[in-house]
């Protein structure tokens, strides 16, 4: 294979000017940063490759990676053209969807290439289907699935083990093939969170912060529902700036979905947190962004729910010299080191099979995505006495914070740099692409046998070969029609809108010509015949003549 993969690319995944920016969106256009990065350090002629069915979509990749370096060159690989997929060897799927990618690929054989996809959200139906579909789809031993963090990779599994029982109970299948789940974590760009102290004082002062007002910052999405629910946050800030006595700025930074959420927001901090001053910083906004990051003292995250698997903000947050008080949650598990980037405080949720009513009602669609996942955050709980001695103690201490603020951007250095998250994904598709060479070398029984497509994306005229009175055959006899109506002028009536639209996919007048030549000299050829006088396959000719047929050009019958 190349170096880097081609990637599967649709805007919507990468590009950050859009009306709402999503958490994936960000994710997906730090890792393209990364791969544009990678090539660059590894390619003599540095290139990437994007996979898309839509030409404006390849036109975009464009501007985009030309934008991050001129000095990379790009190229379009359509969706049909698996065979310049073959040639590259890997594809990138910026999501957990490999199934459908595994059964395009038997088109070309199950070891035509490997596949690899990345855990984002998890818990929305679209998503766990994805991942519960592998299991019985044509994934091989040379394909992965990335996790972020342990958590995503314990939840995948988890789906794997419940929809093998299924299956075993249904079909009484006990071997499952399951693509490979490493676990590599998202990156971030230290650069990007490298602050100057002029710039830090400078930022205070847009932010209206005072010397010895301490900024808490939170950022992420503004909503109850979708990151993390806001009242525990501002109740705990309440007491922490009570006990601590100090001056205390909660920034806000994200979008709210609307103007009633963002009001519901600010009185809640002015009802449940009247010692603390709350200020909003648009996300949007990427130099209030920055500012918001460089003016801040610490950062908090008390996440609460499902959707979320890894969670970049606190990472971000390390980048930027912050310590980082979160929640025991999700990716939050694997970043933050207790203690000495940070703290965790711990959580609660109910056990196993007290979700169920709440999984039947989003199953059934009494509730929607929103609702279930925000429902559910409800009863996601932290030790707030836990919680609000830790933010006490960070706020007191301006020392500790500093030393945990440079403990976080070490650790980010390490671990969390994209050059470092690259040379792991980079290091990962070598394998993969070895275990693939291997196995095609061998001949691997897994690789044997394989279908020449997925069986519900079969050839229409098989699974419908039951609809017409006979099927062209190589015996089929071909004679020019005999003046049952005009014959056409095949030129313009491939141009009229009754066939225009067909394009391509209709034979060429030279084509036509030269078949009704061939045909003016016999009265009627086998289309075995015809295929051995234009010297080519018997399926191009029936090609060839179906259309013709169609139009009344020539005339079809059975063999006698």
């Amino acid at each position: 294979m190349s170096a880097l993969p081609v990637i599967l690319f649709e805007p919507d995944g990468y590009v950050l000017d859009g009306p709402k920016l999503m958490g994936r969106q960000s994710a997906g256009n730090s890792f393209l940063r990364a791969a544009i990065s990678a090539a660059e350090r590894t390619q003599d002629d540095p290139t990437l490759l994007a996979w898309t069915p839509f030409q404006n979509s390849a036109r975009v990749f464009n501007r985009v990676v030309a934008e991050i370096s001129p000095k990379v060159k790009t190229g379009w690989v359509p969706t049909n053209r698996l065979d310049l997929l073959s040639q590259q060897g890997a594809l990138f799927l910026p999501g957990p969807g490999l199934a459908e990618a595994a059964r395009q690929r038997l088109r070309s054989g199950p070891g035509a290439w490997s596949l690899t996809g990345a855990t984002y959200t998890l818990c929305s139906h679209q998503a766990m289907d994805a991942i519960v579909d592998m299991v019985a789809a044509p994934v091989m031993p040379w394909d992965a699935l990335i996790c972020a963090t342990t958590v995503a990779q314990h939840a995948v599994k988890t789906l794997f083990q419940l929809q093998a029982e299924y299956l075993a109970w249904r079909f009484g299948v006990k071997n499952f093939v399951i693509p490979q789940l490493p676990v590599i974590p998202f990156g971030v760009h230290p650069e990007d969170f490298s602050f100057s102290d002029s710039y830090r004082v400078a930022a205070r002062a847009l932010l209206g912060l005072a010397e010895d007002d301490v900024a808490v910052l939170f950022a992420g999405r503004l909503s109850f529902h979708a990151k993390a629910h806001p009242y525990p946050m501002i109740a705990a800030l309440e007491q922490s700036a009570v006990k601590s006595g100090k001056r205390v700025v909660l920034l806000l930074c994200g979008q709210f979905p609307n103007e009633a959420v963002q009001n519901a927001f600010m009185q809640a901090a002015k009802t449940y947190a009247p010692h603390i001053r709350a200020v909003w910083v648009d996300g949007k906004d990427f130099s209030a962004y920055n500012r918001a990051w460089a003016g801040s003292d610490m950062f908090v995250s008390l996440s609460d729910n499902l959707q979320e698997t890894f969670g970049i903000t606190p990472v971000e947050a390390m980048a930027s010299g912050l310590p980082v008080v979160v929640t025991d949650w999700d990716g939050y598990k694997d970043t933050v080191v207790e203690g000495v980037t940070g703290y965790r405080i711990p959580t609660w949720m109910p056990p196993p099979d007290m979700g169920m009513a709440l999984a039947a009602a989003f199953e059934a669609g009494t509730i929607n995505y929103d609702r279930y996942i925000g429902l559910s955050c409800l009863e996601v709980s932290a030790d707030n006495e836990a919680l609000v001695s830790r933010l006490t103690q960070l706020i007191r201490d301006p020392v500790l914070r500093r030393q945990m603020g440079a403990a976080g951007r070490e650790r980010v250095a390490k671990v969390y740099d994209w050059n470092v998250v690259m040379d792991q994904h980079m290091a990962l598709w070598r394998d993969l692409d070895l275990l693939r060479r291997n196995a095609l070398q061998d001949q691997a029984s897994s690789l044997k046998g394989a279908p020449k497509c997925a069986p519900a994306r079969q050839d229409p005229y098989r699974v419908f070969g039951s609809f017409p009175t006979a099927m062209i055959s190589p015996a089929t006899r071909v004679s020019l029609s005999q003046g049952l109506w005009p014959v056409p002028d095949w030129q313009g009536l491939v141009t009229d809108p009754l066939f225009s639209f067909a394009g391509d996919f209709l034979p060429q007048k030279a084509q036509v010509d030269s078949l009704t030549s061939v045909l003016g000299q016999n009265q009627a050829l086998s289309i075995a015949a015809l295929a051995e006088a234009f010297g080519c396959s018997v399926a191009e000719t029936i090609r060839l003549v179906a259309p013709l047929a169609k139009v009344g050009l020539i005339t079809l019958t059975n063999s006698n």
